[in-house]
Order: C-alpha cells, then sequence, then structure tokens
C-alpha cells in the first residue's frame, strides 16, 4: 500500500516538471504560481460541500483560537532565516543564521509551554520517534533537495532551456514511480528492514562503482562560487 501512495506522488510529480518547463518556455517562472490560483479557487469551492453535518464539528473560528499561531510564526521565521543565510554573502549571512537559530530556541521553548503544539519536544525522547524522524528528514531533504538543485544546476551550468529540464526531471521521476511499485512488492516479501538494508547496500555499491576517475566537467568559469 506504502507503494502504491508513493508511486501516485511519483506519478504527480512527474507530471509537474514538464508542465513547469512548458509555462516557463512559453511565459515565465511566475505562471508557475499563477496556474494554481484556479485549482486552489476550485479545492475550497469544493471542500465547503464535503461536510454535511456542521453541527458535530467546531467552527473555523474555534479551531483557529486553539492553534498554534505562534509556533507556526517561530518556525517560519527560523527556518526561513536559515535558508536566506545560505544566499546571503558575509556578515549578513552570519546574522541570518544566527537569528534562524536563535528563533529556533525560541520556537521550542514556545512548544514546551503551549497547551496544544504543533510539535511536542517531549516527543523526541523516545529513541524509536528520534530515529524514525532523522531518518524522514533525510529522505525529504534528498528527495525534495534534488529537483530544487537539479534546475538550477542545467540552468546555470549546462545552459540547458526550460523545456529540456522538464524532460530531464519527467526520466527521474518515472524511475520514481517504477521503483516505488517494485519497493512496495519487495517489502511485502522481504520484510521492511531487508528492503531498505538491500536498496542501502545497493545504492551504495552503486555510488562506488561510479566515483572512481569521475571528474566534474563544469569549466572553472562556470564553477559555482
Amino acid at each position: 500500500m506504502f507503494g502504491l501512495v508513493a508511486a501516485t506522488a511519483g506519478l504527480a510529480a512527474a507530471i509537474g516538471p514538464p508542465l513547469a518547463g512548458e509555462l516557463v518556455a512559453q511565459w515565465d517562472w511566475r505562471a508557475i504560481f499563477t496556474v494554481s490560483l484556479p485549482l486552489v479557487a476550485v479545492s475550497l469551492v469544493l471542500a465547503r460541500g464535503i461536510d454535511s453535518n456542521r453541527a458535530a464539528h467546531p467552527s473555523w473560528r474555534a479551531v483557529g483560537a486553539d492553534f498554534d499561531w505562534g509556533g507556526v510564526v517561530l518556525l517560519a521565521l527560523g527556518f526561513g532565516a536559515l535558508i536566506a543565510a545560505t544566499r546571503l554573502d558575509d556578515p549578513a549571512r552570519i546574522a541570518a543564521a544566527a537569528y534562524g537559530a536563535s528563533t529556533l530556541v525560541l520556537f521550542v521553548l514556545w512548544e514546551l509551554r503551549h497547551a496544544d503544539p504543533i510539535v511536542r519536544p517531549a516527543l523526541f525522547a523516545n529513541r524509536v520517534f528520534g530515529a524514525g524522524c532523522a531518518i524522514v528528514a533525510l529522505q525529504t531533504l534528498a528527495m525534495y533537495g534534488l529537483p530544487l538543485q537539479l534546475p538550477i544546476f542545467f540552468s546555470q551550468h549546462r545552459t540547458s532551456s526550460p523545456r529540456a529540464i522538464g524532460l530531464m526531471l519527467l526520466v527521474m521521476f518515472v524511475a520514481l514511480f517504477a521503483a516505488s511499485i517494485a519497493g512496495g512488492r519487495i517489502g511485502d516479501w522481504l520484510g521492511a528492514g531487508r528492503t531498505a538494508l538491500a536498496g542501502a547496500v545497493g545504492l551504495s555499491g552503486l555510488l562506488c562503482a561510479l566515483l572512481p576517475g569521475r571528474t566534474s566537467t563544469i569549466s572553472p568559469s562556470h564553477a559555482p562560487p
């Protein structure tokens, strides 16, 4: 089941890059966000008709009153400043990093005192929970960081067109779609632990086989700062 869910997400991700590349090629990067507005409007209209028994559920105002808005703001400011620090030069980089780190410390202190926090720091005292979150964080960083960096790399260092970048990402996500289905079936057969171990060993071996003798083809004039 998990493989099918991942495959569905992979299929949606495969459709996105070529569509985004075509939008950027025809207009500009703003079209990627503009095209989402009609979809959001339709979703909001449809969502209003889903709940036929509104009396049995609290109102949006009541839910919003108890929501951890302070935690959301602190979390957004903290990570936003840390991300901005990676794109700034000194001394602005140091200032942004210090601000982000201090804001995240305030976020943890805020969550410890809030009655219904968005993140319960006490859960991380459980080793299984903490290890699981670390694995998911690394997986998410790899899965979503790569589609973010690849277009930048191909655009700046390979001077590829938006349409070509979208097609290259399509190939990657089609492979992800196929691997998700196969991984789910293999996991049902071997078990989650053995499947994860086999996948990690296989990918590590493939990486080690590709590394020897590989040199960067980026010219010094196109090397990142």
